[in-house]
């Protein structure tokens, strides 16, 4: 979904990105993703400049929507959207891109827009993604809270999941699922 405030050329362009899945296998979703951050204008692990050379940013204020549907399915809907982060990570983000989540952040409350296109939120659960970087114990509290059903705005409930991280680039998705394995049946 384009940013609306992007220039005319660059909201065609990832307005125009579409794909269709016939199999949802980890290595389509990761084509799907990496064209995703291309038309979006995001830098992925092969491609980190644009054609005239500029750094591409490390997020977009497009807004990735993934839909499955079809005769025999149910209608499913994923908005990525990124999380606060503090710190530079250093050949990763910058300055800028925590300015430009904290802007994104502000901007919209995601729990608001599920609210809208689902008002009993009985179709809404939420991702909580990176818990390796919850290193303080108050933020460690707030998502075990939520995952444990402490909260309850969402009948679905809430959702933990460890993404690969940069050090991790090199791994295969087996080697990522195993270090998620252990990183689970760890205590917090």
């Amino acid at each position: 979904m384009p940013n609306l405030d992007a220039p005319p050329q660059e909201q065609q362009r990832v307005k125009a990105f579409q794909r269709t899945l016939t199999e949802m296998c980890p290595k389509n979703l990761a084509k799907l993703f990496k064209e995703a951050n291309e038309a979006m204008g995001i830098r992925t692990a092969t491609t980190t400049t644009s054609p005239n050379g500029t750094t591409l940013p490390a997020f977009s204020e497009h807004v990735l929507k993934i839909e499955k549907l079809g005769p025999n399915e149910e209608h499913f809907t994923v908005i990525d959207v990124p999380g606060i982060f503090r710190q530079e990570t250093d050949g990763v983000t910058k300055e800028s891109d925590i300015e430009l989540v904290m802007s994104m952040v502000k901007k919209y409350k995601i729990l608001k827009l599920a609210k809208n296109a689902d008002p009993t939120m009985t179709r809404t659960m939420a991702v909580l993604t990176k818990p390796d970087l919850a290193i303080e114990q108050t933020t460690q509290q707030f998502a075990i809270d939520h995952v444990m059903g402490k909260r309850s705005d969402l009948p679905l409930g809430y959702y933990i999941v460890k993404n690969r991280g940069p050090d991790d680039a090199n791994k295969s998705l087996e080697q990522g699922q195993t270090d998620e394995r252990s990183f689970f049946a760890k205590t917090p």
